[in-house]
Parts: C-alpha cells; structure tokens; sequence
C-alpha cells in the first residue's frame, strides 16, 4: 500500500514537472518569424521590448549587434531588424508577442562583360525599383561619369575602377554608408531601391526579379567595362604594354586595353571579404552564388568574318574565366555555382563608306560569328566542362528587323499582366528596347534581366515555390 502511494506520489510529481515544462515553452512559443535587415510594419504601437536575446554581431566585431528591433524615426510600429536572436514586444492594447529574427539567405549575383553588360545612360526613369532591406547594388564604374540617372554632364565617382582601388567601391557591411576604407560610399548599397537614384542597365531587374522569385536577399556587384574584349578578361593577359604613367587616365575609356580581370578582382577580394564578415557575425547565409555574363560585340566586330574571333578561342577564354572565378573568389566553402551567359547582339554590319553607322538592329546582328557560336555551343553543352554554363536569355534574338517582332514577344509572354509587373506600357517598336547603335534600353535591359533569372532559376530548380513556373526557354 505504502509502495503504491509512492508511486503514485511520484507519477504525480512527474506529470506536474512535465505541465510547467510545456507551460513554459508555450510562453516562449515564436508568433513571428523574421530575417535580419528586414523592415516590418505592426498594425499598433510597441510599448516596450523585453527579454531581449541577441546571438549576431557587430560585423567585424566581438561585440554583439545592440539590438533586435530598432524603431524607424517617428514611428513605434516601423522597425528594421538590426539582430538576430529573439525578443517579446508589448503592444499598446496589453498583448505580447514574441519575435525570432535569424539571418536571411542571400544570394551573390556578379555581372561582367562590356557596355550592356554595364548598363547606358538615357531613360533612366524605367529602372526596376527594388524592396530596401531586400536588395543590395554594389558598381565599380569603367568611367567617372557613370551610367547612372542623374546630370552625366558631371563626374559621379572621383575615380572609376582600376586594379589598385576596387576597396573604395565596396561596402563594409551590407547595412553600411562606408566602404571598406572607412570612406563614404559614392554609390550607396540601396541605390536601386530608390527611384531615380540606382545604375542604369540590367542590375535592378536581374536582383528584383531574383528576391521575388525566391523570397530571398540578393546583393548584385557590377564590375564590367564597356568596350573589353574577353582577351582582357583572362587572368594572364599582359597589358604592359598599354600601361600608362597615369592608369585612371588610361583606364576611364572604352578602348582601354587594361585587364579587366585584374581590375575586377581587387572589387571581388573586397566583396567577398565583406560577405564573409557577415556570414561570420551571424547576420546572413549565402545560397547562391554566380554570374551572369553579356559580352562579344568587341570580338564580332568587323566588316567579314575574318575579323572574328574563332568559336574555339572564345570558349577556351570563357571556361579559363570560368574556373579562375570559382578559385579565386571563394567564401567559406562555396565558390561559383553557374555562369549565366545572356546572348550577344553582334553589332556587325557595313555601309557605303565602310565606316559604322548607326541604325536599328537587323538580322545581320544575330549571324553566327565565332562568338555567338561559341556561346549556344556551351550553353546547351552537357558535359563536364560546360555543365554550369547557361544560356539564360536570348530574348535579344527576337527584336530584329521589324517593330511586330517586339510586340508579338512582349504579347506573348506576358498579355495584360505586363503593365502590373512592370509598371509602363508594353513595348511595341524596336526602338522601345533598344538605340540605334549597339546598347539596349532600359526598358530592353529591364526585359533581359528578368528573363535571364526565370530562366536560370527554372534551370537549376531553385525555386522556392512548389511549381516551378516552367519560364525556361523550350528551344532556341
């Protein structure tokens, strides 16, 4: 009878301990789910915030970041998340609720190439605004007076790239005005998430398109050069010879025959240096990581084919570029998972007098140079040496010779959601997506960008959502 009741006595000691367990757990259960750097809005005014648990740090510090929850200036309901760890906010009818902020999955997009690749001036009003907190733009400029949309009468950047000075054009810290010198940044990492203020060119429509695809971060770094041929993208070329007493000066031109691979590393060491700072502190994750290439004019040129570069010269360049980013530019574990090749426009024709002409694009700028060839051959290539190269979008190929080609496209692909999406009216003629002459429009950029990350997501699987939505081009 004795031994029962102990039993008993203990059973009831047991079940007790296991209710204030669950009783305790349920207090601390999680009523929203956060990412660091994000923005939030609740519906009332915070009236205090509580057992307050940080596990991120300072980046570059020993010290752990100050807060969870900081309040945008004049509001008590707008914060932007400035730590991980959790923290229980009271509200201002009593209730409580508990916040976990962890680190947000990023993805790390570089863009190479020549001047399409860069981004043009002009019609700047339709670059792709971007969530801030969600996108980060990083340019390293071939010029001083860079493609941007403000007064380029005037010199934007002090200095444009060399391979001495990429440290001045990257932040250091993805919530930072300073680059890695200490210095004021000349372009601001939230850049494209205001209107009017953000780079022309493909940068805002590949990141915008990427976050809402994924629901994840992106921080797209730009380090092209008008004008460069792929020889001056390999790691080993020697421009000795072109070096001048005053590199700036040389380097600021279209026909600068510096290395670009070179100049663009001394953006890249930096890059990679701030992103592993912040994986470090505990504020991101890196998911992806790659870059998209739009390059070739300078290697099409030319009255005749013999101007060309051979098909084979131009993918042993690529795949040597390739390999050299994915050794080079590690972080932590991870280095390049694809290269996304948007389709050249050759920009080959000829006139009366020989020279070049300016004029709206014709088939002759989709033949088959040694560049173009090169390019489809290694983007539909399964095998080894080539499975990590794409073709991401040859929409390009389609807005030749005749206004109706452009409309049919944009139809086509979109139908009435186009003016949803992207906030202007659906382009009808050629002229709505590109000069005359070799550059693209925003509007023709704006299309290329966001057909290249539906294409390359749909390739790789990388969707978040359950379906993939099937964007990939079935045949070329």
């Amino acid at each position: 009878m004795r031994k029962t009741f102990y039993s008993l006595s203990l059973i009831a000691v047991i079940l007790l301990s296991v209710i204030v367990v669950l009783s305790s757990c349920s207090d601390d259960k999680i009523d929203i789910t956060v990412s660091y750097d994000d923005r939030y809005t609740f519906d009332q005014d915070i009236v205090s915030v509580d057992d307050e648990e940080i596990n991120s740090y300072i980046t570059g510090s020993a010290d752990k970041d100050v807060k969870i929850l900081t309040f945008k200036e004049g509001s008590q309901k707008d914060v932007v998340i400035t730590g991980c760890g959790t923290v229980t906010a009271k509200f201002a009818d009593g209730s409580k609720k508990r916040i976990k902020s962890e680190p947000a999955k990023i993805n790390l997009l570089l863009l190479l190439g020549q001047s399409n690749s860069e981004g043009s001036d002009g019609d700047t009003e339709y670059i792709l605004e971007c969530e801030k907190g969600k996108i980060y733009s990083t340019y390293a400029p071939a010029y001083t007076q860079a493609v941007t949309s403000q007064n380029l009468s005037e010199n934007l950047f002090e200095k444009c790239l060399i391979d001495e000075n990429g440290a001045r054009f990257v932040a250091s810290s993805l919530t930072s005005d300073k680059n890695v010198l200490g210095e004021e940044l000349e372009y601001s990492l939230d850049s494209l998430s205001e209107k009017g203020k953000g780079k022309g060119g493909m940068d805002s429509a590949i990141a915008r398109q990427w976050n809402y695809e994924t629901g994840e971060k992106v921080w797209v770094v730009n380090a092209s050069h008008s004008g460069s041929s792929i020889k001056l993208w390999d790691p080993d070329y020697d421009d000795s010879e072109w070096i001048s007493g005053n590199p700036s000066e040389e380097a600021n031109n279209a026909s600068s025959q510096r290395n670009q691979y070179r100049e663009m590393k001394s953006v890249m060491d930096n890059v990679v240096k701030t992103m592993k700072a912040e994986i470090d502190a505990g504020h991101y994750t890196l998911n992806h990581y790659g870059f998209f290439w739009l390059q070739g004019e300078a290697d099409s040129s030319g009255d005749t084919p013999l101007y060309d570069m051979p098909a084979e010269t131009y993918a042993q360049y690529f795949t040597k570029l390739f390999d050299s980013l994915k050794r080079d530019f590690k972080i932590g574990d991870k280095e390049m998972e694809f290269a996304s090749i948007i389709m050249v426009r050759t920009f080959r024709f000829h006139n009366s007098s020989g020279g070049m002409s300016l004029r709206p694009y014709s088939r002759d700028d989709i033949s088959y140079t040694g560049t173009r060839i090169s390019q489809y051959y290694m983007g539909l290539n399964t095998t080894e040496e080539y499975k990590d190269i794409y073709i991401v979008s040859n929409a390009g190929d389609r807005w030749v010779e005749q206004d109706s080609y452009v409309l049919n496209y944009f139809a086509e692909m979109y139908g009435d959601a186009f003016k949803d999406m992207f906030g202007y009216d659906m382009p009808e003629t050629m002229a709505d997506v590109h000069h005359n002459g070799p550059h693209y429009t925003q509007k023709g950029f704006n299309e290329l960008g966001v057909d290249a990350v539906r294409n390359l997501l749909s390739f790789k699987k990388w969707y978040t959502v359950d379906e993939d939505p099937a964007y990939a081009i079935d045949n070329y």
